[in-house]
């Protein structure tokens, strides 16, 4: 062996929080023996979804787990393997690692594998754990997942998620666990259900003639024997005397009563047979789970490191080599925690002195989450507050990923808060990511922002500006920005901060861009969002520019630019794919948008199913308004069009669920508009004169408290204007309709221009005739033909009679073919059979995947499979199909659509 350069990059820390050594066993310093029993009872847990390995310390776990794993190595099977620690209580810090070290066995998992690489900073562990499952299954392979010392890293989020997959793990997958206690993760259910076996103490423990195996020929069977009944077969003891030579070794020091007996073992004949070189290495380097040369020098002489750790064969058979290279070592977890006992008790303060050595050497080399745990160790919390906020604090979930600020946080207490209120500030905000509006509230409220509560006018100053900055984006979730007054104190907010601070305004320009959507400023917005591009670039903030990418495509949506939205998107996608994978919560948010103009373009040629699973994968994240106001808005105008009363209802739940849970007002003013949707779809004429009434009402008092929300407002009119289209008379709805076209012609919302006109149309058409409201039915079809925005013109009732007079009319107007030709489109894409108020969708596309499937005589998981789809997707679907073919089961279904000519 031999000393590396200080300065080189190291494997074992290569993504700065990824440490390489962990995804393979050490090698072991005992004499291995075959175990053919052991590796029998392992191979047959295998054939399990889940095997077990449980016993108290010492008794060869991971040595039985080494063992299977290199004769399976040679077998048809992928095997990953995972040493857990500490630092693998945060779910995301875990799954990460279980990610790399099932793509290191062999496993594929394409774009998976570079999210996990960056802790899974943008991607929901609902999404990781259906793509983990299926490329599982996907492979032909066997596939096994060894987490060895699982007890260290048991958290209720980590017990879950292991649960969960063992729970759905195809039958070509198992999950090996070994622990000192039973897993939190179910396990006495799987066993109960014969899912799981348990392999115990009895099993490990050495037997006598496993004992002999280990000791050379000059042992004598007296000298064995007594080993082996002082013991009982305890594997860590019989195989630590076996590292001794005979001279030194005293089988009374060793006994099964564990604790003061393992210390007397280690000090007699290990600590006091060393040198005081070799004593010195021992326990300065037991501070350290795994160890380098460099990190022995940081706590080490120098010169005892290069002369005992590479030329001590004492030392070395003391030591396992985590990694290839023979540079990375970690002591058996019995004995590496008898050392640092022992250091502790000779000196607290050298131990704390140690770890103070440790964290500067991790600062130093830009391992943050070592130097934080090591200064936590040397009780210095003032330090590791220091250097977690001197790394950004809350910044880091921009750079880094929440896994990280949550791992770090979890070194200090609730209580620790009160002294550190930026930590609380980076709390409340990791509270926000995980949807907890209300919690993230109440912890910015415990901030004193005085400067005499804070010692130091540079403390108060920047926890002022992190205090406003995330204020500003709980504000931005909670949808509190809808009056002037309010946008106004954010851009004064935004000019208050230094030039330099290009994150800091990133952010907050990113936020004022969504306050001014709120209001309608479309104008504003859009520079807003620009100038957040630029700020966040010069921050080198990937997730910040792509945030604002998503947000300039929002505001082009609304405008109906939807090149230009699609444009922004199809930017902000492609970063996502690049920079957190092909599941990450930025690209659903893109797709509910891109999923949204698809449906405004053409609702016969939508995938209903996949926006629906893109918005609950968002109600389960940290989107805001515009992201379910855009998707649900479509949903709930497919369900009362196709008078899908079922998923209406289900829907609404979702959504008012949504609408709670975030706390989000103008989402909650949406589920009067859209409950009138649901009564339209049902057909029910108390529901839908209830609906109009309370819509009614809260339109007169929004005018009397001056709160009037233009979504809300444009939203409400249109429903009105449908249900009053369908026979439910609605006061003053041609008034309402026109005030609602005036304000989206004021606001430049296009979308909502096509819409209501085409409402109006239908409205006036009835009441006055067609050629009364002409001019403004071409205005929208003029904005309408540049994108192909065909929809509104396909699912308002009578719309089709009234494209069909235009069209005979349109002889009269050669100036207007473009309209025209685009009417003629829309007709077009009408169906042709079934009520004209009502009319039948065509199938999708992915329903005639599913129904090609089903005639091949595909299961649903079959399905699922071929089709890249989800179990619930595909019965999404079914059920769609059968609705329309008006059908109650496959069978019948394949016939309808032969006899449609839909199938051959």
């Amino acid at each position: 062996m031999s000393v590396t350069n200080e300065e080189e990059e190291s494997e074992a820390y290569s993504c700065k929080w990824f440490i390489e050594t962990k995804l393979q066993p050490a090698t072991a310093s005992f004499k291995l023996i075959d175990r053919p029993k052991i590796i029998n009872a392992i191979q047959q847990a295998v054939a399990l979804p889940l095997g077990l390995i449980v016993a108290p310390a010492g008794y060869g776990k991971s040595s039985a787990l080494f063992q299977w794993r290199q004769k399976a190595l040679s077998s048809d099977i992928n095997v990953a393997w995972l040493s857990l620690d500490e630092m693998d209580t945060e779910v995301r810090h875990a799954v990460s690692y279980i990610i790399l070290t099932l793509a290191k066995s062999g496993l594929h998992l394409g774009t998976l594998e570079l999210a996990a690489r960056q802790s899974l900073i943008e991607i929901s562990l609902d999404t990781v754990l259906a793509r983990l499952i299926n490329a599982i299954a996907d492979t032909k392979r066997k596939v096994v997942l060894i987490l060895d010392d699982f007890y260290l890293a048991e958290s209720p989020a980590v017990d879950q998620f292991i649960g969960d997959l063992i729970k759905h793990a195809p039958s070509n997958f198992c999950v090996l666990i070994s622990s000192r206690v039973l897993p939190g993760i179910s396990a006495s259910s799987f066993i109960a259900k014969q899912q799981a076996t348990e392999i115990g103490p009895s099993l490990l423990k050495f037997s006598l003639q496993e004992t002999r195996e280990l000791f050379s020929a000059d042992t004598s069977e007296q000298e064995i024997t007594q080993l082996f009944k002082k013991t009982e077969g305890w594997v860590f003891a019989i195989q630590f005397a076996s590292l001794l030579s005979k001279s030194l070794m005293k089988p009374n020091a060793l006994s099964p009563e564990k604790n003061q007996h393992i210390a007397n073992f280690f000090a007699e004949q290990i600590l006091g047979q060393a040198s005081p070189n070799e004593k010195q290495l021992l326990l300065k380097t037991s501070i350290f789970e795994r160890f380098n040369p460099q990190l022995a020098q940081a706590v080490c002489d120098s010169e005892i490191v290069r002369e005992t750790l590479f030329h001590s064969v004492y030392i070395q058979s003391l030591l396992k080599s985590t990694d290839s290279k023979g540079q990375w070592f970690e002591y058996h977890k019995l004995f590496s925690d008898f050392l640092y006992d022992q250091l502790v008790s000779m000196s607290p303060t050298d131990a704390c002195n140690l770890h103070l050595q440790a964290s500067n050497w991790f600062e130093k080399n830009g391992y943050l989450l070592d130097a934080v745990k090591h200064a936590i160790k040397a009780k210095s919390k003032n330090r590791a507050a220091k250097l977690i906020l001197d790394a950004g604090g809350w910044e880091l979930m921009l750079y880094r990923g929440i896994g990280l600020i949550r791992t770090l946080l979890r070194f200090f207490s609730k209580n620790d808060f009160d002294d550190f209120p930026r930590l609380r500030i980076a709390w409340a905000y990791s509270l926000m990511k995980d949807g907890k509006m209300y919690d993230a509230e109440m912890q910015l409220n415990k901030i004193q922002l005085t400067e005499e509560g804070n010692k130091a006018a540079s403390l108060a100053s920047a926890l002022q500006r992190d205090f406003d900055i995330i204020s500003a984006i709980l504000n931005v979730y909670r949808d509190n920005y809808l009056t002037d007054s309010s946008l106004q104190g954010l851009l004064n907010v935004l000019s208050n901060l230094q030039a330099s601070d290009a994150l800091g305004k990133g952010v907050l320009q990113a936020s004022a861009s969504l306050a001014a959507i709120s209001q309608g400023y479309f104008q504003k917005a859009e520079e807003l969002a620009s100038a957040g591009v630029r700020s966040m670039r010069s921050a080198d903030s990937v997730l910040g520019i792509n945030y604002c990418y998503i947000h300039l495509g929002h505001i082009a949506l609304y405008r109906a630019d939807f090149e230009l939205a699609s444009a922004h998107l199809t930017e902000a996608t492609m970063m996502a794919e690049d920079n957190f994978g092909a599941d990450s919560r930025l690209k659903t948010n893109c797709n509910i948008d891109f999923l949204a103009m698809k449906y405004w373009q053409n609702c016969y040629d939508f995938d209903s199913a996949l926006l629906f699973d893109d918005l609950a994968k968002a109600c389960n994240t940290d989107s805001w308004y515009d992201v379910y106001a855009t998707g649900f808005s479509c949903l709930f105008d497919l369900k009362r069009h196709t008078a899908d009363k079922d998923s209406a209802r289900k829907l609404m739940d979702t959504f008012q669920k949504t609408a709670h849970e975030r706390g989000i007002n103008r989402l909650r003013a949406l589920i009067p508009v859209f409950k009138l949707y649901v009564a339209l779809a049902a057909r029910d004429t108390t529901l839908v004169l209830t609906a109009i009434n309370t819509l009614i009402e809260l339109g007169e008092q929004s005018k009397e408290a001056g709160n009037i929300n233009w979504m809300v407002r444009f939203e409400s009119c249109i429903a009105l204007g449908v249900a009053h289209a369908q026979g439910y008379l609605v006061k003053d709805i041609n008034t309402l309709l026109a005030n609602a076209i005036k304000l989206a012609q004021s606001l430049e919302a296009n979308l909502y221009i096509i819409r209501l006109i085409v409402v109006k149309t239908v409205i006036v058409g009835s009441q006055a005739g067609l050629h009364t409201m002409m001019d403004d039915l071409f205005y929208a079809i003029r904005i309408s033909a540049r994108e192909s925005i065909k929809t509104p013109f396909l699912t308002t009732p009578k719309i089709t009679d009234y494209i069909k007079q235009t069209l005979r009319s349109g002889r009269e107007w050669p100036e207007r073919r473009l309209e025209i030709s685009f009417l003629k489109g829309c007709l077009s894409m009408q169906p042709d059979k079934g009520n004209a108020d009502y009319p039948t969708p065509k199938l999708s596309r992915r329903e005639m995947d599913v129904l090609s499937e089903l005639a091949l005589g595909a299961s649903n998981k079959q399905i699922a499979r071929a089709l890249d789809m989800t179990d619930n997707t595909v019965k999404f679907h079914l059920k769609n199909i059968f609705q329309k073919l008006q059908v109650k089961n496959r069978v019948a279904a394949i016939n309808a659509a032969r006899r449609a000519d839909i199938l051959p």
